[in-house]
């Protein structure tokens, strides 16, 4: 997980640590224009000012997965403990699902939702 776990927001995550644990504290932007709790300062004892951000396409998540290996199951014995270097576009993607790789995935506006059973997108 880690500081960028948010899939959509990505490098504008807000997290930030309480009790040694990451708390991810910026989803109030998410709401719309005229909610109440958009300007509550109850939360956290700030107004949500943010705006909401912007959705990355498909090819753009693909372009930052281009330098990661797929990973296969099971412990490679060349592969233990080494810790792979992260590239300077690259963000918080540790492997590379085999998901991504079907034709349709990048154009798809909701990305989690696939129909497993039959493999087709919804």
């Amino acid at each position: 997980m880690g500081k960028l776990a948010c899939p959509i927001c990505l490098k504008d995550t807000r997290s930030r640590r309480i009790c040694g644990k990451q708390c991810y504290t910026g989803h109030r932007c998410f709401l719309s224009k005229t909610h109440r709790w958009l300007n509550s300062k109850e939360f956290d004892g700030k107004k949500e000012l943010r705006e909401k951000p912007r959705r990355f396409i498909g090819d753009q998540i693909l372009t930052q997965l281009a330098d990661i290996p797929r990973r296969t199951s099971g412990k490679a014995p060349s592969n233990v403990d080494k810790k792979r270097k992260q590239s300077a576009n690259e963000l918080n993607w540790s492997k590379k699902s085999i998901l991504f790789e079907l034709p349709y995935w990048s154009k798809l506006l909701m990305r989690h939702n696939l129909d497993a059973y039959k493999g087709k997108c919804p």
